[in-house]
């Protein structure tokens, strides 16, 4: 009534209603599919490359590489084979933690890269087929991987995606590697403790890089909030 006004015919209404209406959703159709695909592809990148790849992979890493080292470092101090290399005026460390830390930083991210990389692959499957077309996974994928970058802020470097992602793995695996150090290497570990201290490590790697991980999330969000302001 306010656009035809009071006079209009029942019939002139009802086109208009419908000729609105079909134009609602044209615009709607049109303007939909391309905003689910931003969606689907920026949401993924974004979850996968700052959270759940870094995340899940050093959760992995905790139980294989932590225990593992762990197991070393307690059987060391429980058989008293570090005293002797003591003795011997060398230091434990330069044959436990020294080779196994190199490993854990160059394995870490590659592995995190690897676990992620194939995760966007499979998320780019479902949406070609959700859809239609995989030009359009590739165009978002990029332009959420490589965001413009002040280099001037060291702010916004440390939430680069890039830089956050290898940031968060190699802080990971550091944390796995000292919870081991911390709670495997006790002076007076027996040897009926080693399975005790590898399961201690384990469990407190596993919370320290959950913790980081909260920690890493906050940083992102006070760094958007601040940008939006």
């Amino acid at each position: 009534d306010t656009l035809l006004g009071k006079d209009a015919s029942v019939l002139t209404k009802t086109m208009a209603k419908a000729m609105v209406r079909t134009k609602s959703r044209a615009l709607v159709d049109k303007a939909l599919p391309p905003a689910k695909r931003l969606v689907y592809a920026r949401g993924l990148t974004n979850l996968f490359v700052l959270e759940i790849g870094p995340l899940l992979t050093a959760l992995l890493l905790a139980g294989r590489i932590g225990g593992s080292y762990a197991g070393e470092i307690a059987t060391l101090a429980a058989t008293d084979q570090a005293n002797l290399l003591r003795t011997l005026g060398l230091s434990p460390r330069r044959f436990a933690l020294a080779p196994a830390a190199l490993a854990a930083l160059l394995a870490a991210p590659l592995l995190t890269l690897a676990g992620t990389a194939l995760a966007l692959g499979l998320a780019a499957i479902v949406g070609a087929r959700t859809f239609g077309g995989t030009h359009w996974f590739a165009d978002h994928l990029t332009t959420a991987l490589f965001p413009p970058l002040d280099l001037a802020l060291s702010r916004d470097l440390l939430v680069w995606p890039p830089v956050h992602f290898f940031l968060k793995s190699l802080t990971f695996v550091i944390l796995l590697l000292a919870a081991a150090e911390i709670l495997a290497t006790r002076p007076d570990l027996q040897p009926r403790h080693v399975p005790l201290a590898i399961t201690a490590s384990v469990v407190a790697a596993s919370l320290s890089i959950i913790l980081a991980d909260w920690l890493f999330a906050h940083l992102l969000i006070r760094h958007h909030l601040s940008s939006s302001s």
